[in-house]
C-alpha cells in the first residue's frame, strides 16, 4: 500500500515533526530523491511543558519571502498589512498539492477582493525541474489561477519548512492581515482556518496554544509508535488513551495515525487495540468534519476489522467519492472492493 495522506497528513511522513503540518504514512514517505529533507530535532523531555522546538510557529512573524524568479502572476516582494496569504509548498510529484490546485484557484478567484493572495513556491529537483513545473502550471490539465513562486536557491523553503521542522512537501502557511504565521498544516485542513482568517474571527492565542500541544502530543505518538513496535501492548494501550483523551484530542493527524497504526493493512499489529482505534479515528473524522477521505478510509479499516462489515463498505463508499483525484482513489477503491467482497461472502 502506498503512503495514505492524511495531518493531518502520506499519513506518517514524520509524526516526531510539527504535527499540524504533517500529512503522513507509517514508515517512510515515498517521495522522490529531491525531496526535501531534514533531521527530526531531539525529543522533548517534558511533553506537559514543551519547549518551543521550532524557530517558525504559529503565531510567530512572518520570516523573509525574498523570491527572485516568478513562473505565474506579478512579483510578490513583501507581505502588505490587511491582505491574507495562503503559501502552498509544493512539488510537481506529490498529488496531495496537485489534486488541491483547482480549490486553491477557486478561493483566489471567490476571495481576491477580500484581500486572499495565493502562492506556489516550488525548488528545484531531479524530478521537480522548471520545464516540469510549468508543463504542469500552462498545460496541465486545470489551469493555474494564482501565482507561482520558483525557489532557485531553496531560500524560502529554509527559512519556511525547515524552521517549521518539515521533512518535505507539502505544506500551508497562512499569513494573517497583521503579518503573523497563523497556520502550519496540510492539504486535509487549511480551508477553515482561511475562512476564519479571512473574516477575521480567527483566535490566534487559542491556535498558538493547540499548535504547541499538538507538536507535544506528536512527540508522544513517536513513543506510542515505539511500544506499538516493542509488542508492550498494556503500556501502548495506557499511552494511546492518555493521548487520544489529553493533548491529542484535537489534533487530527495524531488521532488518524494513531488509528491506522493500529489498523493498517500492510503492517497488522498482533493485538489491535480497536477500541482505541475507534475512539481515535472517529475524533479525527469529526475535526475533519467528514470531509477528508483518507480518514474516513482509517475509520473504515477500523469498522471492518470490527466486524461491522456493511457500515465499513458505507464509509469507503464516502471516501472513494470524496477522493481529490483518480490517483488518490486507487488504494481507498482496492479496499472497497475488499469489502463488497467480504459482504458478498457472508
Amino acid at each position: 500500500m502506498s503512503p495514505k495522506s492524511l495531518p493531518a497528513m502520506n499519513r506518517l511522513a514524520s509524526l516526531a515533526i510539527a504535527l499540524a503540518c504533517v500529512s503522513a504514512s507509517l514508515g517512510q514517505p515515498t517521495v522522490p530523491n529531491d525531496a526535501q529533507k531534514v533531521p527530526p530535532p531531539q525529543p522533548m523531555p517534558d511533553l506537559a511543558n514543551p519547549r518551543k522546538p521550532y524557530s517558525l510557529m504559529v503565531g510567530d512573524p512572518v520570516p523573509a519571502f525574498t523570491m527572485s524568479e516568478w513562473i505565474l502572476g506579478e512579483p510578490v516582494n513583501a507581505f502588505e498589512p490587511e491582505k491574507v496569504y495562503l503559501i502552498l509548498m509544493w512539488a510537481v510529484w506529490d498529488e496531495q498539492a496537485t489534486s488541491i490546485m483547482p480549490r486553491l484557484t477557486q478561493l483566489q478567484s471567490e476571495n481576491a477582493d477580500k484581500g486572499l493572495v495565493v502562492i506556489g513556491v516550488t525548488s528545484p529537483g531531479k524530478v521537480n525541474t522548471r520545464e516540469a513545473v510549468e508543463q504542469f502550471v500552462f498545460r496541465g490539465k486545470h489551469p493555474v489561477g494564482f501565482h507561482i513562486a520558483w525557489d532557485r536557491n531553496r531560500v524560502v523553503m529554509d527559512a519556511w519548512l525547515n524552521s517549521s521542522g518539515r521533512t518535505s512537501v507539502p505544506c500551508i502557511f497562512i499569513v494573517d492581515q497583521e503579518q503573523r504565521v497563523a497556520f502550519i498544516g496540510g492539504p486535509a485542513e487549511y480551508e477553515k482556518p482561511l475562512n476564519a482568517i479571512i473574516e477575521q474571527t480567527y483566535d490566534i492565542e487559542y491556535e498558538k496554544r493547540q499548535y504547541s500541544e499538538c507538536i507535544s502530543a506528536a512527540w508522544a505518538f513517536s513513543h506510542y509508535e515505539q511500544k506499538i513496535q516493542a509488542k508492550d501492548w498494556p503500556q501502548a494501550a495506557s499511552l494511546g488513551r492518555v493521548i487520544v483523551g489529553g493533548r491529542g484530542n484535537n489534533c487530527f493527524a495524531v488521532l488518524n495515525n494513531i488509528a491506522w497504526l493500529i489498523v493498517d493493512p500492510e503492517r497488522p499489529v498482533e493485538q489491535p487495540d480497536l477500541e482505541l482505534a475507534l475512539m481515535a479515528a472517529t475524533r479525527a473524522d469529526e475535526l475533519a468534519e467528514g470531509k477528508d477521505a483518507d480518514t474516513i478510509d482509517t475509520l473504515a479499516r477500523v469498522y471492518f476489522l470490527k466486524g461491522d462489515v456493511q457500515k465499513a463498505a458505507d464509509l469507503q463508499e464516502r471516501a472513494v467519492e470524496i477522493a481529490r483525484s483518480d490517483k488518490l482513489r486507487e488504494p481507498l477503491l482496492k479496499r472497497l472492493d475488499e469489502y463488497k467482497a467480504a459482504l458478498k461472502s457472508r
